[in-house]
């Protein structure tokens, strides 16, 4: 027996039908399933999001509402994403330095192209006793027992310093970030002022400072962010972000939600448009494959002639070597 149009507009199995369709949970049931078994992420029909899926799974298992098992799924899954793309990108930059055969160098796994292997030159040239590791353990250990007035102050001058060695002229951003991440902190959480700072304070600021860099609606960008991005910045903010979750690694999940907001907002625009805030996910996303736990990246000088025009001259005078520490598995440019 068939049913009419009529009653399956009021028949209450099609009903509820409709509304799972049109709900919340088919959404993420799709996502999920997009982002598990969709290998066509890369091609050039996907639409551009589908590069960033390990992000846009963090709504999913960081809303409490979301039951136990969908969270740890979407965690699970997020992170083997995370992994794969680290991988990628490990054997991209190393089989690319090492061959002129293009067949046999990998995917990049990138929306990059060629641009990226300076990119990384850029990033992991901070290193040393001035890598933003270290400076994190400096800030922390110079504001364990303070109140948290004088911590603001502190993060406020952690942030801001050194926010990026690798563009020349930075003063402009350097006063932007400076008046206006001033103007931010002068009411955060003013009720503490005098308290001392304890892990659940600097877990709530991170968030806070990630909110007014990122979304602070959770819906549209955040002013910072447009401005930021609109003088043409996007590492000088990924660096800030990188930062912050340096000295409070337990903010991450809740900067992988933003990212997934402002990458939700996005995805209807066509990728012509929004061409300019793809580079910053981009960006994002190989800082912090780059910065992972698990991973390892070198610079190493190939050449003792190095031109001293420009910083970014010298960099062709070095290679990238990338050692995924978790599997010491060690993945070098053969010549």
């Amino acid at each position: 027996q068939t049913l009419e149009s009529s009653e399956l507009d009021t028949h209450p199995h099609i009903h509820l039908l409709k509304k799972f369709l049109n709900g919340q949970d088919y959404d993420e049931l799709n996502l999920f399933i997009a982002a598990k078994y969709d290998s066509s992420s890369t091609t050039k029909k996907a639409h551009w999001s589908n590069r960033y899926h390990s992000y846009l799974l963090a709504p999913q298992y960081t809303n409490n509402n979301n039951p136990i098992e969908q969270r740890e799924a979407a965690k699970d899954l997020a992170e083997q994403l995370k992994n794969q793309f680290k991988f990628e990108l490990a054997m991209y930059t190393a089989r690319s330095q090492s061959t002129t055969n293009k067949q046999e160098i990998p995917n990049n796994p990138t929306g990059l192209g060629d641009h990226v292997l300076r990119l990384i030159k850029m990033i992991v040239a901070k290193r040393g006793s001035y890598s933003y590791e270290n400076l994190a353990n400096i800030f922390l250990n110079q504001t364990r027992d303070i109140n948290y007035k004088d911590f603001k102050v502190s993060l406020h001058k952690y942030l801001i310093s050194s926010t990026n060695n690798y563009q020349a002229k930075k003063k402009d951003l350097l006063a932007f970030l400076q008046y206006n991440l001033a103007n931010k902190f002068k009411n955060l959480y003013n009720e503490y002022n005098k308290e001392l700072l304890n892990d659940d304070l600097l877990l709530r600021s991170c968030n806070k400072v990630i909110d007014y860099l990122t979304t602070e609606d959770q819906q549209e960008p955040s002013e910072l962010f447009v401005l930021l991005l609109s003088q043409g910045h996007p590492l000088s903010l990924v660096i800030v972000l990188l930062k912050i979750i340096m000295i409070c690694p337990n903010a991450r999940s809740h900067l992988d939600t933003c990212i997934a907001k402002l990458i939700q907002y996005y995805t209807n625009y066509p990728e012509e448009e929004c061409k300019w805030v793809i580079n910053f996910f981009e960006v994002f996303n190989i800082t912090f494959a780059i910065h992972a736990d698990n991973v390892k990246y070198n610079l190493i000088k190939m050449s003792s002639k190095i031109k001293n025009s420009s910083s970014a001259t010298s960099l062709d005078s070095y290679r990238v070597f990338s050692q995924l520490q978790e599997d010491d598995i060690v993945m070098n440019p053969e010549d």
